[in-house]
């Protein structure tokens, strides 16, 4: 009788197959959760969303920096100390995470624990060495602690990485040492970026020589190119103070090849040879309101010399429609000036049209000139007046005066040329 064997190799093969399939399965089934919930961890705000996108992604760090800085945004010490708890099981996951690291630090140095925090900025800034925001965290928090050089020093590097860095920088330098220019200076280093920086928190002090003094300090040409944005801070800053020698020392840094340069004791494009009405006027330059009445414009057509001059048209002006063109002339105060115009008229007019000086520092109207004749070739009309002490400027316009009756027509053009102050 021959004997039979009975073949086992197909059924452990298909159980094999079978294990391996299950195997497999729950990997993909683990792997899609952990997925599912890092998802959730980075698109949820709710705090009970991310407890459990905790647990559906064992060992992620996400879901534990999520709920860590949604817990932090807290008032109540209970959840400051939740965030504190899920940033130290972020950094127990994902302990080569510099930003695991500096969100701890930030938690601990809330709670009081300021060794501890330090210890943590240490870690971030050994794991991201080149990183501003971890230089700037840890030397903020050295300078806290009165270790000032270690501090500055981590400071300056982060001003150097980050621009945005270097005008808290020069506040904080101010405030450690309560003004003195000279400590201050040499905390924040020599660099344009923070020596910028500072001369633009000096302007929002208001202290105007120093500030316009450490912008000189920087080279033209970085001023120029570097740091147009900071130095019109410092302009503004200068001309809403009045203080225009300074602005009027300052502005050529910040002009474009071939525009006229303002000067003290000079009117500015006197002779309008170069472009009149710009939709934002420097300060220096001709400022024309908007409106319609008078028609203003360059004319080529008639001029005392040069090739232009500026032109009203008035086709018909009734009462005290009128456009006060203005120009602020930057002048030494205690001294007498004159104020020279050249015109020439065809108006027909019951009105009164004057040049008339304004104080900028609040003095008033200092002098207003014999009014525009109706008819006339190139006549010149000129007004003398004194600029008070302390004033750095006035303010010249050409005013209508009031009109008592219903109806003060003014009719015809008239031109203006080599406008200028001595």
């Amino acid at each position: 009788m021959p004997k039979r064997s009975l073949n086992l190799e197909p059924i452990a093969y298909r159980i094999a197959t079978i294990v391996a399939g299950a195997i497999l399965v729950a990997v993909l089934l683990l792997a899609s959760t952990w997925f599912l919930g890092d998802s959730i961890a980075g698109a949820a705000d709710v705090p009970e969303v991310l407890e459990y996108s905790k647990s559906m992604s064992p060992g992620n760090p996400k879901p534990y920096v999520a709920l860590s800085g949604l817990r932090e945004q807290s008032f109540r010490s209970e959840d400051v100390k939740a965030a504190l708890e899920n940033a130290e099981f972020a950094v127990a996951y994902s302990p080569h995470d510099f930003m695991s690291w500096r969100l701890l630090a930030r938690l601990r140095e809330r709670l009081g624990d300021i060794e501890g925090a330090e210890k943590a900025l240490r870690k971030s800034l050994e794991l991201a060495p080149n990183h501003a925001s971890v230089q700037w965290a840890l030397g903020n928090l050295l300078l806290r602690q009165d270790k000032n050089p270690e501090g500055f020093r981590l400071m300056r590097t982060a001003v150097e990485q980050d621009r945005s860095y270097a005008g808290p920088a020069a506040s904080i330098a101010w405030d450690i040492y309560d003004g003195d220019i000279e400590k201050v200076k040499n905390s924040i280093g020599s660099s344009s970026r923070v020596q910028v920086a500072l001369a633009v928190y000096l302007s929002k002090l208001k202290r105007f020589r120093e500030a316009v003094e450490i912008w000189k300090s920087i080279p033209a040409a970085e001023r120029k190119a570097d740091y147009a944005a900071e130095g019109r801070m410092i302009l503004g800053e200068l001309v809403a103070a009045t203080k225009f020698l300074s602005a009027v020392e300052l502005a050529p840094d910040l002009q474009a090849a071939g525009e006229t340069k303002p000067k003290v004791g000079s009117v500015t494009n006197g002779n309008f040879e170069t472009l009149v009405g710009k939709e934002k006027p420097e300060f220096y330059e001709w400022l024309i309101p908007n409106g319609d009445v008078p028609r203003i414009g360059v004319s080529v057509e008639e001029k005392r010399s040069g090739a232009k001059s500026l032109a009203f048209y008035f086709e018909k002006a009734f009462k005290n429609e009128f456009r006060n063109v203005s120009q602020t002339v930057a002048l030494r105060g205690g001294a007498s000036y004159t104020l020279t115009a050249f015109y020439k008229s065809s108006l027909r007019t019951d009105a009164t049209l004057a040049w008339q000086v304004a104080d900028t520092a609040g003095a008033g109207i200092l002098a207003t000139s014999e009014p525009i004749q109706e008819r006339s070739d190139w006549n010149t009309v000129e007004v003398s007046f004194d600029v008070p002490e302390g004033s750095e400027g006035v303010t010249i316009r050409l005013v209508r005066a009031q009109c008592a009756r219903l109806r003060c027509p003014i009719v015809g053009k008239v031109w203006f040329d080599d406008i200028e102050v001595k």
